[in-house]
């Protein structure tokens, strides 16, 4: 059982309540080549917060349910809406205003719900190496097509398996993938 709580934000433009406490950073865009975006507000680390803002298109989202396993994911929907898949067993989505906290090791998947693209930010505790397992997803959408974008994914997926992993039979398909990224 998932202790998530979903509450209403009040000011939909506070920032995540951890930013005060990062060290100064100068954000950093990736584009995806698909009309996505991801805006790395703070690094994060080992003992502080990775704090994103990501910009998904409609009928784009990860390969596959993905989980954190050793992070909490809090999320808050600036525009659109935010589907994060089937959590303890309903439909979950988020709309402009709206947060929404998942524990580590929950499985989820994100995708723009609706037409318009979705922007929200995130803030992943503690932030590990998110900052650099994201810059490598952005830049093998952005660099690669077909199988050649599965097989540079396997090899970010593999390489950060601390702060990302999916389900078992994608993961041993990305596990074999990952021998080619070397």
């Amino acid at each position: 059982m998932s202790t998530s709580t979903q509450r209403k934000s009040t000011e939909s433009g506070s920032a995540p309540r951890h930013e005060a406490r990062q060290r100064t950073l100068r954000p950093t865009t990736h584009d995806d080549g698909l009309g996505g975006t991801i805006t790395i507000l703070a690094e994060g680390d080992h003992e502080r917060p990775m704090i994103y803002r990501m910009c998904m298109p409609p009928g784009v989202s990860p390969p596959a349910t993905e989980m954190h396993p050793a992070q909490r994911e809090e999320f808050r929907v600036i525009s659109g809406a935010l589907s994060l898949g089937r959590i303890d067993g309903q439909e979950k989505i988020l709309h402009a205003g709206e947060t929404y906290t998942l524990d580590a090791g929950r499985f989820h998947l994100p995708a723009c719900h609706g037409t318009e693209p979705v922007v929200f930010e995130a803030t992943l505790t503690p932030g590990l190496d998110s900052a650099k397992m994201f810059e490598g997803v952005y830049a093998a959408f952005r660099g690669h097509k077909g199988l050649g974008r599965l097989v540079q994914l396997a090899g970010v997926f593999t390489t950060h398996a601390r702060e990302i992993r999916f389900p078992g039979p994608f993961a041993t398909f990305l596990r074999a993938l990952a021998v080619f990224a070397r």
